[in-house]
């Protein structure tokens, strides 16, 4: 696999794909260019240096699995907090889940 977010894009269009696999690219912020495929069902940034989700990620409108394991979080996405503590909840869970394909978030 490809190591550079430009090389997976184009293995993701080449391929037809809806979901874009971002894992393990030392990653310490959620590339903008994401927001060009409002398509993208499936969103893999797991195995990152992610601090925080950016807002801008809730505008990929068919974006119905994001995958942020294994990321040093520090701050959750506004969306999760303006839920109240049970989303909170949910949401670690889905972080400390063995099975990343399990995640809701």
């Amino acid at each position: 696999m490809e190591n550079s977010v430009e090389a997976r894009i184009e293995g993701m269009k080449a391929a037809g794909r809806d979901t874009l696999n971002l894992h393990g690219l030392g990653l310490r912020e959620v590339p903008e260019v994401v927001l060009e495929f409002p398509e993208l069902a499936g969103l893999n940034l797991s195995g990152n240096k992610l601090t925080e989700i950016p807002d801008f990620v809730v505008h990929l409108p068919r974006l119905f699995r994001l995958n942020v394991g294994e990321n040093p979080l520090e701050r959750l996405p506004l969306q999760v907090c303006e839920q109240r503590i049970a989303a909170i909840r949910e949401y670690y869970e889905v972080l400390s889940s063995p099975d990343p394909s399990s995640s809701r978030c």
